[in-house]
């Protein structure tokens, strides 16, 4: 949902722009001065569509530092990163999650309000590429669960009917970032 509202404010970026443009052009006939406004107009979008996430420019940092592992020994310290990053951000960022070569995958998930509920969070979680369903015996290994969570981020209850067979290492983004070596962007889905 991120990348939607940064596609939605680019949009409207450029309706500007192009608004400002043909009303420069139009009032104007100094063309040295016509072509550095759309200079540096096309600079600012270029910017615009660059910049990183805050968070992934936090976490980023975090293990360039060693605050944190790329490995599982910090794993308790991520999750509770990616709690605070997705309590922090705005309404936009819909999911915050990690994801290790053995298929452990964990996040947060934020389910916005509406005319009749509040915002709600879960925890979504796979213990690794051989994690069972204990909830439900017929789906094969890995198994993705979600839980209620406390106002910290503390999984409780599990939500029923929340599971699912999901190996994160086969997803495109998981594929893309594992090349890279470092956060990406994936397409919208």
């Amino acid at each position: 949902l991120d990348r939607k509202k940064r596609i939605m404010r680019f949009c409207f970026f450029v309706l500007c722009f192009i608004t400002l443009l043909s009303i420069i052009l139009i009032d104007a006939s100094d063309t040295t001065a016509n072509s550095e406004v759309v200079s540096r107009s096309i600079d600012a979008i270029q910017n615009f569509l660059s910049a990183p996430l805050p968070s992934s420019v936090q976490n980023e940092l975090a293990f360039e530092s060693e605050l944190l592992s790329r490995d599982q020994s910090s794993f308790n310290e991520m999750i509770q990163l990616i709690w605070s990053q997705l309590r922090a951000s705005d309404s936009s960022v819909s999911f915050i999650y990690i994801s290790f070569t053995n298929g452990m995958f964990a996040g947060y998930r934020r389910t916005p309000a509406t005319a009749t509920t509040n915002v709600s969070y879960e925890f979504v979680y796979v213990a690794d590429e051989n994690a069972t369903c204990s909830q439900n015996t017929s789906i094969q290994s890995p198994c993705r669960s979600s839980y209620s969570v406390d106002e910290y981020g503390n999984q409780k209850d599990y939500i029923p009917n929340s599971s699912i067979r999901y190996d994160p290492r086969n997803r495109t983004w998981y594929i893309a970032a594992n090349e890279s070596r470092s956060s990406i962007w994936s397409n919208v889905y």
